[in-house]
């Protein structure tokens, strides 16, 4: 599916959303979130060859993996997070939708710590290396 067939896919639930407020707002969010996850399984078969290159390159890099790998996992959360609070805001829960992308702020934050650690180890070597 390319970026033709995926816009569609959206216009036409968005269209379909539309009709559906007028009389069953539960059902508009139904298809929202249906077309968003038809959407969201469709990027995810797109990924495995973007997650491919970027491990090639942490290796070529010579980087840790476990340091790909993070990046990898808070893209992910990035990318739920996004998911879950546009589906909220759908939802007419506004407030809700901020409490999801606060807790992803919180899960990337917690997800890089490893690498805020060995930054801070490379400052303090560089710093007391000086000296």
């Amino acid at each position: 599916m390319d970026i033709a067939v995926i816009g569609g896919v959206a216009l036409a639930a968005a269209a379909l959303c539309a009709l559906l407020r007028r009389y069953h707002t539960e059902y508009a969010l139904m298809v929202s979130v249906g077309a968003g996850l038809l959407i969201g399984w469709q990027m995810l078969s797109s990924l495995f060859p973007v997650v491919s290159e970027i491990n090639e390159l942490v290796r070529r890099a010579g980087i840790g993996e476990e340091y790909g790998a993070i990046l990898l996992k808070v893209v992910g959360i990035c990318f739920l997070a996004q998911f879950a609070g546009d589906a909220c805001r759908d939802a007419g829960e506004s407030a809700l939708a901020s409490r999801v992308e606060t807790a992803a702020r919180l899960a990337m934050t917690a997800s890089a710590l490893p690498l805020f650690r060995q930054l801070a180890e490379t400052a303090l070597g560089l710093i007391n290396g000086g000296t």
